[in-house]
C-alpha cells in the first residue's frame, strides 16, 4: 500500500469531520469543496487535502465567516499567484472587525 492515497467516501469523509452527508454536499452545491475523484460506479471520492479543506470550512463557519467569504478565502489558496497574503489580511481583518463590533452590541 505505500505511495496509495487515502480516499474517503462522502459518508466517510463527513463522519470523520463531525457533519453529516447533507451538508458535504451542501458545501459542493455552493462551490465550496469538489470531491477530487469519482469512482468507477460514481462515487464521490475525497482526498485527504479534500479533508484538510473542510476542515477549513467548519473552523472558518465556526468563528462566523459566511459562505461567500469562505469561498473567497479558499479561491485566494486556489490562486495564489495572483493573491497575497495581504488580500487573506484584509479579509480577516475586516471579519475580526464585524465580530469584535457585534460582540459588543
Amino acid at each position: 500500500m505505500t505511495g496509495e492515497t487515502k480516499m474517503y467516501q462522502i459518508g466517510e469523509l463527513a463522519k470523520a469531520c463531525g457533519i453529516n452527508h447533507d451538508t458535504l454536499r451542501f458545501y459542493e452545491k455552493n462551490a465550496l469543496l469538489t470531491p477530487s475523484h469519482r469512482s468507477e460506479s460514481g462515487y464521490r471520492l475525497y482526498t485527504e487535502k479534500d479533508k484538510e479543506i473542510l476542515q477549513f470550512i467548519l473552523r472558518a463557519k465556526s468563528v462566523g465567516f459566511t459562505l461567500a467569504e469562505i469561498r473567497e478565502l479558499l479561491s485566494i489558496e486556489i490562486d495564489k499567484a495572483n493573491n497575497a497574503c495581504a488580500d487573506v489580511k484584509v479579509l480577516v481583518d475586516t471579519k475580526l472587525s464585524e465580530v469584535e463590533k457585534n460582540s459588543l452590541n
